[in-house]
């Protein structure tokens, strides 16, 4: 199916960019720095919130990807509601290791680690935003998705039933 970039709306922007920035400060930025000369990205500082950081970015990333290529919401819809999750646990995990439970003594918590938190707050409020307004697009009309409605089924009748 060829992409509509008209399908993509502020939110999923915000989802995807954020996302791609994440996964670049995930890898090249400085998250934690030791004597102020040894320096560690998020990736290498991060046992188990590295991989799960760039599970929340590659997702991010797939989401305007698939707005942008689907008529019907349900498979956007369904990856947003994972990545809103997803962020989530990141977003409290990051406040909880940023912010509140940072190691302490000769080990500084670098730019890098403030970013991934905005980065995934950002993503957070986009995911919010995106499932706030889903539904179909004016453009690609219920005439083009098949629609079910409870009153044909009414009339059909209910399963098993003589004709």
């Amino acid at each position: 199916m060829r992409p509509k970039l008209s399908r993509v709306r502020a939110p999923e922007w915000v989802i995807g960019v954020a996302s791609a920035a994440m996964l670049v400060v995930l890898f090249a930025t400085p998250w934690y720095g030791y004597d102020h000369r040894v320096y560690e990205s998020g990736w290498q500082a991060l046992a188990i919130l590295g991989p799960f950081a760039l599970l929340v970015g590659v997702l991010g990333v797939a989401v305007p990807l698939l707005q942008a290529t689907r008529r019907a919401p349900a498979l956007p819809v369904s990856a947003t509601a994972f990545e809103l999750l997803f962020s989530l646990l990141l977003s409290i995990a990051l406040v909880v290791r940023v912010l509140i439970a940072h190691p302490g003594g000769a080990i500084d918590a670098r730019y890098g680690a403030y970013l991934g938190l905005g980065l995934a707050v950002a993503v957070l409020v986009g995911c919010y935003g995106s499932l706030r307004t889903d539904g179909i697009a004016p453009e690609d009309g219920s005439e083009e998705i098949e629609v079910v409605r409870l009153a044909d089924l009414a009339r059909v009748g209910s399963p098993g039933a003589e004709p």
